[in-house]
């Protein structure tokens, strides 16, 4: 049976269990050196075997080795550290210094790989915190905009309607008189015909009304300036502000009621139903309320 031995903390073997005799006989081994062979759970104290109880040297004394007094270790040879197994070649570690030097650089970019991993969760988490947050913040705000719409939800009364009404018409005929001033003279220069000029009048009417008007109700003010001059102002279903194209769809359709009899008939509907809205207020889905 081949054995094992050591010698300055260097596995030596295999040699035959009579060639291990002969050496602890002669002296070149202590009966201290560790053995081991195939069957043993470790490496042992050559005087702690039965086969070489016989074979020690004359100037060697007997140890006697308690397996009790220590946990046993596991089946490994003398310079495991060094990563050489029994049967290995003679001084010679299966790790080698590229070896080593590849596993510290496997080791190292897992540990970098692991670390982007983790800030990336990270960053991940703080900004759906931080989204959360910023939908939670506008959710306030906008339920707190509601809550004050909410408590001065009052419509306009019909006097600071008609008083705006009066208020723009004085800015808008102004502007109009302007417009047909730098008409005439370029119509007398140009030698436009009078039909062309009322026409151009006519449109410009409708092009003045059509954009003005919509630019200032979906503005921050919420109306023209005779309506925040007086205080009220135009809103959606929900007390907001609304978009320009409603505003236009509302303008356009108040256009056409100021024609003839439905003028009038605008004004009754308007006076005749509580939340004071009139015919373009109900087709544009708006309201006209106190601020």
């Amino acid at each position: 049976m081949n054995w094992f031995y050591s010698e300055n903390n260097e596995q030596r073997g295999p040699v035959t269990e009579e060639q291990l005799q002969q050496m602890l006989a002669s002296g070149r081994i202590k009966s201290t050196t560790l053995v081991w062979r195939k069957g043993l759970p470790s490496w042992i104290p050559a005087n702690s075997c039965p086969e070489f109880s016989q074979s020690q040297s004359p100037e060697a004394a007997p140890v006697f080795y308690n397996p009790s007094a220590q946990p046993a270790p596991q089946p490994m040879p003398v310079h495991a550290q060094a990563g050489q197994a029994p049967g290995a070649p003679q001084g010679q570690s299966p790790w080698s210094a590229s070896d080593a030097s590849e596993l510290g650089s496997l080791v190292s970019q897992s540990m970098q790989t692991r670390k982007r991993s983790i800030e990336s969760e990270a960053a991940a988490i703080m900004d759906e915190k931080w989204q959360a947050r910023k939908q939670e913040l506008r959710e306030q705000d906008r339920l707190r905009d509601l809550s004050r719409v909410g408590a001065n939800r009052l419509p306009a009364d019909p006097g600071p309607r008609i008083g705006c009404y009066f208020l723009d018409g004085i800015m808008f005929t102004i502007s109009l008189g302007i417009f047909i001033s730098i008409l005439i003279g370029v119509g007398t220069m140009l030698k436009i015909s009078s039909d062309v000029g009322v026409w151009l009048i006519i449109l410009w009417i409708y092009v003045a009304w059509t954009v003005y008007f919509p630019f200032a109700e979906s503005s921050s003010w919420q109306g023209t300036a005779g309506k925040k001059i007086l205080h009220i102002k135009v809103v959606n279903g929900n007390g907001e502000r609304i978009s320009f194209w409603r505003a236009c769809w509302r303008n356009h359709v108040k256009f056409f009621c100021c024609i003839g009899f439905l003028k009038v008939v605008n004004l009754i509907v308007f006076l005749c139903n509580n939340e004071k809205k009139a015919i373009h207020d109900y087709l544009a889905g708006t309201s006209v309320i106190s601020e």
